[in-house]
This record gives structure tokens, sequence and C-alpha cells, in this order.
């Protein structure tokens, strides 16, 4: 078998994407639930609605997993994103609504 030696044609399917992965403190890692086959978030509801609002937002084209950590009194977050200022916007966005509406269970 002869093998291509131009491997453009590899990167020619792959879109350009950027990513954010990050933790947030929280004081009970407990408060946070999500469904470990979808990961999506089940409580508290406030955040599980407004990351679906994220989502069903065209404009944003982004991905977003949030889900407690398995050792660490931690939020671990990724987003992902066709552009660095999607993801940008969308972190700040997270932080702020995290900080704002959830700080029973959110910044030790």
């Amino acid at each position: 078998m002869v093998l291509n030696k131009d491997r453009s044609f590899i990167f020619s399917s792959i879109e350009d994407s950027y990513s954010s992965l990050y933790a947030i403190n929280i004081r009970n890692k407990n408060e946070v639930e999500t469904n470990e086959v979808s990961m999506e978030i089940l409580k508290p509801e406030e955040l599980s609605m407004f990351v679906k609002e994220l989502l069903n937002d065209d404009k944003n084209l982004i991905k977003i997993f949030i889900r407690p950590s398995g050792t660490e009194n931690t939020l671990r977050v990724f987003i992902e994103g066709m552009s660095l200022n999607a993801v940008d916007s969308a972190k700040h966005t997270i932080n702020n609504f995290i900080s704002r509406i959830i700080k029973k269970i959110v910044f030790i």
C-alpha cells in the first residue's frame, strides 16, 4: 500500500475551534448535580436553565459542560466555540451568573 505523503486533506476537514477549561471553587460540590450520561445539569435548576439558554442562542455556537469535581469542592467548566470571542464571552457570562445568582454555593 502506498501512503499519500500530502496529508493536507486531513486538516482541510478540521475546523478551528477554541476552548477553555477551568475550575470555580464552591462551598459544597453536592449542591450541583449532573446526569452522568448526557452531562446535563440537573440542579441547581437556575444553573441548568441558564446553560440551556446560552446553548440555545444561535449566535453563540458554543458547547458548555459544567460538572462538580469528583474530589474537590469545585465546578469544572469546559467551553468550546468557533471563536475565541465566543468562548471568552461565555466564560465571563457564566462566571458572572454563578457569582451573582448562586452565591449560596459559590466562591468560598
